[in-house]
């Protein structure tokens, strides 16, 4: 009899076994974040991330940084949830309009980003939960006259207004004799009508005017010789060729303003506010990570790439702790 029963346990236990095996190979929703309660699993994300990433291209990379947003803003929701914060419907509406004119144009900018209207409603709920949150949690922040005078004094370089220029150039290739010969007789009073004249070039030939433009701004669209060149050049002169690798430069600086260093009191609004950001920015942060663990927060990205058979033993114990 004791036979006959041991052989029904056990039956009945690898049963149980063999289920819990094919479940975990050919079933088993892989666990990707939860906070308290609340979890997401991958088939869960892998419905919400076309509305996420609103038809922009993206790698495992971009998607593992989502996933770890999308939790933390969970986690602030949460909180809101728990200080009864809500978001203004009306706010949403007036967020929504800027989507389009009519319900045909918003409905075709949803459409583009792969969403419908109940998901940019909830991603503007979201954002303005979390705003008012991120406000509560932070609002015993200040800035004191001090600090801001400090970073002045240690950053100056920041709040220093260099050189800026208002530049007309041509550029031609070295060997294209047929500009050179054209420019040879024009003045700084016909360069820009000069200019206007001339029909495109196959050769690459351009000419631009660039208005209150800084050196280095200058360099990226020549080169730091040629910038370097036209910032020591005279005003309203027309000066050229000036060669640079395989192209000739004419340039006619047409306005020079003074550098000069911004006083204290012109930027000290600026300041502040670089500075309240970031001290904000770190206590939230801060704040975030104190919160993780009175709500059991667990995320993993891996598990975006794990097999069923891998995700199921390692969540096993989280799902067992969420069960209770």
């Amino acid at each position: 009899m004791k036979k006959l029963v041991w052989l029904r346990v056990g039956g009945l236990l690898l049963f149980i076994g063999s289920a819990v095996l094919l479940y975990a190979a050919l079933f088993y929703n892989p666990l990707l974040f939860s906070v308290e309660k609340m979890t997401l699993r991958k088939t869960e994300w892998e419905q919400l991330r076309p509305s996420l990433f609103a038809g922009a291209s993206y790698d495992l990379s971009d998607e593992r940084d989502l996933l770890e947003r999308r939790s933390l803003e969970e986690l602030v929701l949460h909180k809101g949830r728990e200080l009864g914060i809500t978001a203004d419907e009306t706010a949403i509406e007036q967020q929504l309009k800027q989507l389009g004119d009519t319900s045909a144009e918003r409905n075709q900018t949803l459409q583009e980003m792969q969403m419908t209207e109940e998901d940019a409603k909830n991603n503007y709920r979201r954002a303005l939960i979390g705003f008012e949150v991120k406000k509560r949690i932070t609002s015993d922040l200040a800035i004191q006259e001090g600090e801001m005078e400090q970073y002045y004094r240690e950053n100056k370089e920041q709040f220093f207004v260099p050189e800026f220029r208002t530049i007309r150039y041509i550029r031609a290739k070295v060997d294209d004799l047929a500009t050179r010969s054209q420019l040879q007789a024009v003045t700084a009073d016909s360069f820009q009508r000069v200019l206007e004249q001339l029909s495109s070039d196959p050769n690459d030939r351009m000419h631009s005017w660039e208005e209150l433009i800084s050196q280095g701004a200058f360099a990226q669209n020549t080169s730091d010789a040629v910038a370097e060149k036209a910032f020591h050049l005279q005003l309203n002169k027309l000066t050229g060729p000036i060669q640079d690798g395989e192209w000739n430069y004419w340039f006619l600086i047409e306005k020079i303003t003074t550098p000069y260093q911004q006083p204290y009191l012109d930027v000290r609004q600026k300041i502040h506010d670089q500075l309240y950001q970031s001290k904000q920015s770190a206590q939230f942060r801060a704040w975030l990570e104190s919160q993780k663990e009175p709500v059991d927060y667990v995320l993993n990205t891996d598990n975006l790439t794990a097999s069923r058979w891998s995700a199921f033993w390692h969540d096993l114990p989280i799902n067992i702790r969420k069960l209770w």
